[in-house]
């Protein structure tokens, strides 16, 4: 008969210890369930708030003032995109007035006080170009000096005299009328096109 008593003992224990264990896997799996409803619930409501954002979101981008905005954008972008080369077309232009304004600057810097000048033009081809300068001096070293002067000028080649001639002006007086080619080094104007 002991030996009944602790097999009916070990049996209420082991008993006992499954239906602690069942306890235990019952209350995890309630809490599990408990979280999974939780995490379930917050995502819900994750969800709509994202939702109602981006409802938000997509009214504003849809509201008339900034569909209009929206379309004034890109109208103006069309129109920058289209005037582009008529930009960079003025602005070579400008940088072009800018050559030539130094060159006529130059060519004042270096007239002597006894030359003047009457014409000058400009003739290009497809790879060079030619200043033509006339004027009149009151002597032959006068318009050898100015030839001379256009010598050192960064802008310019060697000069070439054309032709001098010697005329009356007035009673008396005889002046020096000169043609000089002044080759420019760098044609100006030569991406205009």
């Amino acid at each position: 008969m002991t030996l009944n008593i602790n097999l009916i003992a070990s049996r209420q224990a082991e008993r006992h210890r499954r239906l602690k264990m069942m306890r235990c896997m019952v209350y995890g799996l309630l809490g599990m369930a408990t979280a999974i409803v939780v995490m379930f619930a917050w995502m819900t409501v994750a969800m709509r708030l994202t939702s109602n954002q981006i409802d938000e979101c997509e009214a504003r981008l849809n509201a008339p003032e900034l569909v209009t905005a929206i379309k004034r954008v890109n109208f103006l972008k069309q129109e920058i995109a289209s005037l582009e080369p008529r930009v960079d077309l003025l602005q070579k232009v400008h940088d072009s007035e800018q050559e030539w304004l130094a060159v006529f600057d130059h060519l004042s810097a270096v007239t002597p006080a006894d030359v003047w000048l009457t014409a000058v033009s400009s003739k290009r081809d497809q790879t060079s170009q030619v200043l033509t300068i006339r004027g009149c001096a009151l002597s032959h070293r006068s318009a050898g000096n100015f030839m001379l002067n256009l010598k050192h000028a960064k802008w310019c080649g060697s000069p070439q005299l054309n032709f001098t001639q010697l005329t009356q002006r007035g009673v008396g007086q005889e002046v020096v009328n000169f043609e000089i080619l002044a080759p420019i080094t760098r044609p100006i104007g030569s991406d205009l096109t």
